[in-house]
């Protein structure tokens, strides 16, 4: 991944929550993947820690 594809993830995490609150919708965390973020597990841990 690149250096810059960590905001990129970031983005989609808080797109994701935001849609989901602005139509009243409960929050799923575990739609929260590696697979639907497109990155593998370790990346996903990494950011998940930050």
């Amino acid at each position: 991944m690149a250096k810059d594809d960590y905001y990129v993830i970031v983005f989609r995490v808080l797109t994701y929550l935001y849609n989901c609150l602005k139509q009243d919708e409960v929050v799923d965390m575990q739609k929260l993947t590696p697979e639907y973020l497109g990155i593998n597990q370790r990346y996903f841990e990494y950011i998940l820690i930050l």
